[in-house]
């Protein structure tokens, strides 16, 4: 399995439902992530939600759904 980045542009060009406000929010999640991570205290986001995982433990649990789709 491989990994390939869409630019924002073309996933905004993709016709898709809401794909222009999708599109906007991954350019921000992209370029704007000291902003959107340091405006949110994850001690206390962990501490609200102790279940919460980061991306790799959560594939590591779900690779064979991720690999079906």
């Amino acid at each position: 399995m491989s990994y390939y980045p869409v630019p924002h542009d073309q996933f905004r060009a993709l016709g898709l439902p809401g794909g222009d406000e999708l599109g906007n929010m991954f350019q921000f999640y992209t370029e704007g992530e000291r902003d959107f991570v340091g405006a949110r205290d994850l001690d206390l986001v962990r501490a609200l939600n102790p279940r919460l995982k980061n991306f790799r433990t959560w594939l590591d649990e779900h690779i064979a759904e991720v690999k079906s789709a």
